[in-house]
């Protein structure tokens, strides 16, 4: 009795400990498309390819509110162009490390002038408290960059 009871909460264990190191290989990208007026970019095209893999590129529509997001994507490089009326906006090279990602898009003339980077911040250990997003200083330099 003891063994059976003993090896269950052995393989409990280990379905914890192993379970969020799987899923830590897919994560979300999401993000907002602002257009050249300033407004948000209804029905834009965005779309995702894996640069060291060769596959068919993800494609998402921006909703109302110029919102996207792409559900799970793996950790690896990627292209995210932004498309209206099937020509390319915008376009730039981004790393999935296998964490919940944001990138926002501002088209606008006067964007060029307000770059903010921003990094997912976990919640701490032990509490409650969800995890945020932090605004980065982009005269920051490190590994991570």
């Amino acid at each position: 009795m003891f063994c059976r009871a003993f090896s269950i909460v052995l393989f409990l264990t280990g379905a914890f400990v192993l379970a969020p190191t799987a899923l830590a290989q897919l994560a979300p990208l999401e993000g907002n498309v602002m257009g050249t007026d300033g407004r948000p970019l209804q029905r834009a095209e965005v779309r995702i390819e894996a640069k060291d893999k060769e596959s068919a590129p993800i494609t998402t529509t921006t909703g109302s509110s110029g919102r996207y997001l792409f559900a799970g994507l793996p950790a690896g490089g990627y292209r995210l162009s932004i498309l209206e009326g099937g020509a390319a906006k915008f376009s730039v090279n981004i790393k999935m490390r296998g964490e919940k990602a944001r990138i926002d898009f501002d088209l606008s003339p006067s964007a060029r002038k307000k770059i903010r980077n921003y990094v997912w911040v976990l919640g701490r250990t032990g509490s409650n408290l969800p995890g945020r997003w932090a605004e980065r200083d982009a005269g920051i330099s490190g590994p991570n960059r």
